[in-house]
């Protein structure tokens, strides 16, 4: 059974009519409350918007081909992957292990469990998947406290982030939680290889296709609204690292902050897949895989030192 609720605005769907309609109107009652409950919650608003589905996911299982994924006992051919994480194989068997047990004790939790979807339109990715958030209660049982499956994965170092279909202040929430597991040096943020990079050590081909976390300092930016935005992290931009913005990713970037331009002698994270152009680059197709350094520096400097 799926449970939607309307957009802000709007009633909720109409109130069933039929000789049981006083116990589902009870139902009804209870799980707008829970989920009003899950909205008033500050951390939860920040990554759901009115335009979602709720669903109870009763046979939800994880799927044995990917990562992160999950499938209907009753329909296999309907697939879900967790909205803002890279579904990618962990480095040792002993961290893919602790993310199991992880998502079958979330699993476990049904029907306390509910997954929403990022939108009513259900787009896909080119997979067939449906991005999803899975939210639970907290350990704590607070009444009106809950927390993603994503939020708890990356805060036991269990995921990447790939921020690119979260809002702006959904990817800035979900970056704190990843930021922190990752200066505590939690999980997989021990592994050299998928640990944060920093600008001199991204080299290509050993590289190429693979997701990378590359810090380091803008030393000149090339802004151009009607064409290409470049931002340059060496003296020569033929060989070294390179971050690519595309007309419309420079508009993202600039309605959600100030120019481009200002990004100069500004020490950043670039996230996303390494391409061979000129020497290493990451396309930017979203603003978020762009992301001040607001501190971690020289705790990264210290874990690449170790």
């Amino acid at each position: 059974m799926r449970y939607f609720f309307a957009d802000a605005g709007k009633p909720l769907l109409s109130r069933p009519t039929h000789p049981y309609s006083t116990v589902l109107t009870a139902s009804w009652i209870g799980f707008a409350l829970y989920f009003a409950a899950i909205f008033q919650d500050p951390a939860n608003a920040q990554c759901l918007q009115f335009d979602y589905q709720i669903e109870a996911p009763s046979d939800l299982i994880k799927s044995e081909d990917w990562p992160l994924e999950f499938v209907r006992r009753s329909n296999p051919l309907d697939r879900f992957r967790l909205a803002g994480l890279l579904p990618e194989h962990l480095p040792n068997t002993k961290l893919r292990e602790k993310q199991q047990m992880l998502i079958e004790a979330e699993l476990a939790k049904s029907p306390d469990l509910h997954f929403i979807f990022l939108s009513k339109s259900n787009k896909q990715d080119r997979y067939g998947r449906k991005r999803v958030f899975l939210l639970g209660k907290r350990e704590d049982q607070s009444p009106q406290s809950s927390i993603s499956l994503q939020e708890k994965l990356l805060n036991q170092g269990l995921a990447r982030l790939e921020p690119s279909h979260l809002t702006h202040r959904c990817a800035s929430k979900l970056q704190n939680v990843e930021s922190k597991a990752r200066r505590d040096r939690k999980g997989l943020w021990i592994d050299p290889d998928l640990g944060v990079k920093q600008t001199w050590d991204v080299h290509v081909p050993a590289m190429i296709s693979t997701y990378q976390i590359v810090h380091g300092k803008v030393l000149s930016v090339s802004r151009r609204p009607t064409g290409t935005s470049y931002l340059n992290f060496g003296r020569n931009w033929k060989t070294d690292f390179t971050a690519k913005l595309s007309k419309k990713t420079l508009a993202m970037w600039e309605q959600q902050n100030n120019s481009l331009d200002d990004l100069h002698g500004t020490s950043i994270y670039v996230r996303g897949w390494i391409e061979s152009h000129n020497g290493p680059l990451i396309r930017i197709s979203s603003p978020h895989q762009l992301q001040i350094d607001v501190g971690d520096t020289k705790r990264d400097e210290q874990s690449l030192e170790q």
